[in-house]
């Protein structure tokens, strides 16, 4: 669940103070006066849009290099509002590539600003607690989590509620206790799920096919898993896209609907190429191309066995030190093994914020 990037544009209502923020402006304007327009410096914009891109394909280490200097852009201009959201932008990155300390400043200074600007960002707190997890504190990371949610209102259909929920049954879940996050999950409401931003509603639904799987509950986690890998896909967020189409072709598999699980296997394995997971994407491949031959499936075969070639060859220029042996680096930091296992640092991924 806390999964690596989340842009607050996609369908984002009932997000509390974000969509508060942007209604009293409006109201501050007067009625029937159009409001003032907004300064967006462009040297800020250029650099956030060449890190979101980065960040799309897998690049963190490049979108980190342009969150910095969009970062430090908007400190010499003094902009509260663009420091805060490039300073957690780059800690989410940095937390992807496991540099927790300076991840943990840059909150900090993501949380001051903010409030400077006058703004409460509770996905500070969000990132605060998956950077906990993953540096080894899960009391530090479930005390952040339920501090948050003692503050929240009462009401299960709130979109802070929802998400700082579905963390708390995450955290849980990391920590083997199948029945607590399954209770915790199931406090979730789910029709105010459908009310928050994509992001969350991919988030739900990860983490719904990973529990289903963890009980052994094959059938309906590959199930899940195809539709986490469907919501995944339309936020942008290919890394764990792949995961989950791996988890339900594993899931296909063992339930006895092979034809299924080798096209999850070859979609997974051609992402995870596409990425720069080269390593991950020959395992694919060769997972899907042991069941298209067992099943006899010549079109399949013939798809993988092309696929085959490009990844042998794209790992032997890895190995010559060709630069940009792939289209895309790895996404580093990010976990990619099999979604079948329990969550691990990087089940709960970041995400940056736009």
């Amino acid at each position: 669940m806390i999964s690596i990037i989340k842009p607050w544009a996609k369908g984002a209502c009932g997000r509390g103070a974000v969509c508060v923020g942007v209604l009293g402006a409006a109201l501050l304007a007067g009625c029937g006066t159009p409001p003032p327009p907004v300064r967006v410096d462009p040297d800020i914009e250029r650099q956030e849009s060449v890190a979101r891109n980065a960040y799309a394909v897998g690049r963190v280490e490049k979108a980190a290099l342009f969150y910095r200097q969009a970062l430090d852009r908007a400190r010499l201009i003094d902009d509260p509002k663009a420091i805060g959201r490039n300073a957690y932008n780059l800690a989410a990155c940095l937390a992807g590539l496991n540099r927790w300390d300076e991840a943990r400043a840059l909150l900090e200074e993501a949380r001051a600003e903010w409030d400077r600007a006058g703004i409460e960002a509770r996905e500070v707190a969000v990132l605060a607690a998956k950077v906990a997890w993953w540096q080894g504190r899960p009391d530090e990371a479930l005390l952040i989590t339920l501090a948050q949610l003692k503050r929240l209102p009462g009401t299960r259909a709130d979109p802070w509620r929802i998400q700082f929920q579905l963390l708390l049954a995450d955290l849980v879940l990391g920590q083997g206790d199948l029945d607590r996050a399954a209770k915790e999950f199931a406090a979730i409401d789910s029709n105010g799920v459908a009310l928050c931003d994509l992001n969350v509603q991919a988030d739900f639904a990860w983490f719904k096919a990973r529990l289903l799987v963890r009980q052994k509950k094959i059938s309906e986690g590959a199930l899940a898993a195809d539709e986490a890998a469907r919501q995944l896909q339309r936020v942008d967020r290919f890394s764990e896209m792949a995961v989950a189409l791996d988890a339900a072709g594993r899931g296909y598999e063992t339930s006895g609907n092979a034809d299924k699980a080798v096209d999850r296997y070859y979609r997974s394995a051609r992402t995870r190429y596409e990425m720069g997971q080269l390593a991950l994407a020959g395992e694919e491949v060769a997972r899907a191309l042991a069941l298209s031959e067992r099943l006899a499936l010549p079109e399949a075969k013939l798809r993988i066995d092309r696929l085959k070639s490009d990844v042998e060859a794209a790992i032997k220029r890895q190995d010559a030190g060709v630069v940009n042996a792939t289209p895309s680096a790895p996404l580093a930091g990010t976990n990619t093994s099999a979604a079948t296992a329990a969550p691990t640092a990087k089940s709960l991924s970041p995400r940056t914020r736009q």
